[in-house]
């Protein structure tokens, strides 16, 4: 089982390019894939994005690509001679024309953008773009480690609050038909007294105290509960993505435990019922960050 939460770091290199590939995920309902991608490299966002996509399931993902050491591969500096032509020409004119004196430094030149231009270089993309998917599944491996880890973690704590509620429900099924037989008793109780002061159908009375006791009835919810139970369980061992399933199971195990909570009367397996949906709402938080 896989948490939705990680972290991946990886380095790589191509030619005297040196860069750094860091995948960020936290929990999301869908698989969200977001890149921050150097503009000198921009061809590789798609490729990049749809790798990622075929790799991922779930959750919300931040991929960072960073470069340094380029040389020269991906981008150089390029002079505009015109224009420093034209730069030099009005200094001339300022001197001449306007007795404004100054020295152009090659500092003042440099810091003109537009003389001085950035430029990009061609480069080999499919050799780079191999190079960086490669770094990419490394830093993949890395996020797999790191969700695997806080994977079992999760899962440990799932174990716990399930046998728990096993423990609860178990103890709600063996007090189930005491309960009910005490209703029953307490009812036909009541309705005796009643005959006795009143000419009732005896037959409808009996009637309806046997409908009343199968209303109070709870063993198909317990049994129902039990096997979801195990169908979490089994949800745990499994190397698929099984997030949404699990949520699915809580909201059935949550609708049985609330029936089975407002059919019975009885202090006791009420306080139970609590237990059980206070551990069901603990496990349905966690479950969120499981992919």
């Amino acid at each position: 089982m896989l948490s939705m939460t990680g972290f991946g770091k990886a380095e790589g290199s191509y030619h005297s390019i040196r860069f750094t590939v860091e995948i960020k995920s936290v929990n999301s309902r869908y698989l969200d894939v977001s890149t921050v991608i150097p503009r000198k490299v921009a061809f590789l966002e798609n490729p990049i994005r749809d790798y990622l996509t075929k790799k991922l399931e779930r959750g919300k993902i931040l991929f960072i690509l960073n470069l340094t050491g380029d040389t020269g591969e991906i981008s150089h500096f390029q002079l505009n001679e015109k224009l420093l032509q034209n730069l030099l020409d009005l200094k001339q004119i300022l001197k001449e024309k306007f007795d404004v004196e100054g020295a152009l430094t090659v500092t003042d030149i440099l810091s003109r953008e537009d003389v001085v231009e950035l430029m990009d270089t061609a480069v080999e993309e499919d050799a780079l773009a191999e190079a960086i998917l490669k770094t990419t599944d490394a830093a993949l491996a890395s996020l797999e480690a790191m969700q695997k880890q806080e994977g079992e973690y999760l899962k440990e704590q799932f174990e716990r609050d399930l046998h728990s509620m096993s423990r609860e429900i178990d103890a709600i099924d063996d007090i189930r038909q005491t309960n009910l037989d005490q209703h029953v008793s307490t009812m036909k109780e009541r309705v005796g007294k009643i005959m006795n002061q009143y000419a009732l159908d005896e037959a409808r009375m009996y009637q309806e105290i046997a409908l009343l006791a199968d209303k109070l009835d709870i063993t198909e919810e317990i049994q129902r509960f039990k096997s979801h139970l195990l169908q979490f369980k089994t949800y745990l061992n499994e190397k698929d993505s099984v997030g949404k399933r699990c949520n699915f199971l809580l909201q059935e195990m949550h609708r049985e435990v609330n029936t089975l909570g407002n059919k019975v009367a009885n202090a006791d397996i009420s306080q139970r019922v609590v237990e059980i949906k206070n551990r069901i709402e603990m496990i349905r938080e966690q479950v969120q960050n499981i992919q």
